[in-house]
């Protein structure tokens, strides 16, 4: 049996308490709606046009109020990372009178436009 003897044993340990919190630091970076993680994404509608994009909202079933928010926020994430704006114009809202957006199975779509200046 090898033992680890001074300055290794403290890499040791300091490693391992720097896996321990990056583990911790993904789940707390994670975004919550109404208290709900949802994993949504964004693409862009077509190559030829990336101001036009397409959010989806997976299990709806976790609380409608929650996805509309996701929804929301992911397309203006979606507009500021690839434009550097944060305004949207929708097509398909998640800032539509509740029950507008109907889901398609367990799954809202939006889709929208980054509006450029």
């Amino acid at each position: 049996m090898t033992t680890i003897k001074g300055g290794a044993q403290a890499l040791v340990l300091v490693l391992m308490a720097g896996a321990m919190v990056a583990g911790c630091a993904r789940t707390t970076e994670r975004i919550t709606f109404n208290g709900v993680f949802y994993k949504q994404k964004s693409k862009a509608a077509s190559r030829d046009n990336r101001e036009r994009f397409v959010v989806t909202v997976p299990r709806v079933n976790r609380g409608y109020d929650g996805a509309l928010a996701a929804g929301a926020y992911e397309g203006k994430r979606y507009c500021v990372q690839n434009f550097g704006t944060s305004e949207v114009e929708w097509y398909i809202s998640p800032l539509a009178p509740r029950g507008t957006v109907q889901p398609n199975g367990n799954k809202l779509t939006f889709t929208g436009k980054c509006v450029l200046w």
